[in-house]
């Protein structure tokens, strides 16, 4: 797929490239259910609310660590799945140093996919020869199928991609959205969730 989707296209932008710089190493503030701007969050809950727990909350007594009895198919980190692909192994290429780019490999790994992993310490390079638009850059992208994903996209509009199969290049979150998977549960907003095709260009695909 390399060589097909191969493009010149400008280098990375820098804005994009420096909101990579928060996700390099760990600072040490951001926790998988929290966030900078958060910081009192925890795995077990907030002191804002302090009844929360690692299996639920005092609100809704019935959500365990793998999800709710009303959907039995949300995750620990509160993504819903609601089923399987029809790829078993996809390929992520990321920087090592990247904590969040791990974290969202374990993710696809949770759900069942074997992630083979492609180092590198060029991502400009990366998305050039990939042909990912600057707008719709991240920190790393996979190679789903016949597809590209790029950043933390949930499975959910993956599972959507591949079901309608659409004539773009892939789909992207892009940035470094906090609340996506490999950075937090979901937030209180939908996430939005883009398309890109060979030509550049960058459409909203879904809300997830």
């Amino acid at each position: 797929m390399v060589t097909t989707r191969r493009r010149l296209c400008s280098a990375v932008g820098a804005a994009v490239l420096a909101g990579f710089a928060g996700c390099i190493g760990d600072s040490g503030d951001d926790s998988e259910t929290g966030s900078e701007a958060d910081p009192d969050d925890s795995e077990t809950g907030s002191e804002a609310d302090p009844d929360d727990s690692e299996t639920g909350s005092e609100a809704d007594p019935d959500d365990s660590e793998t999800g709710s009895e009303a959907d039995p198919e949300t995750d620990a980190a509160g993504w819903a799945w609601s089923g399987t692909l029809p790829v078993e192994t996809v390929v992520q290429h990321y920087d090592p140093s990247c904590s969040c780019c791990s974290r969202y490999a374990s993710y696809l790994e949770d759900h069942g996919l074997a992630v083979e992993r492609e180092e590198t310490d060029d991502r400009g390079a990366v998305l050039n020869e990939l042909g990912v638009p600057d707008d719709a850059a991240s920190c790393h992208t996979v190679e789903v199928g016949s597809y590209l994903v790029e950043g933390h996209v949930p499975l959910e509009a993956v599972e959507e991609l591949l079901a309608e199969e659409p004539d773009v290049d892939g789909i992207a979150a892009p940035g470094m959205p906090r609340n996506s998977p490999g950075m937090g549960p979901p937030g209180d907003e939908p996430l939005s969730i883009y398309s890109f095709d060979e030509s550049g260009t960058v459409s909203e695909f879904t809300t997830v």
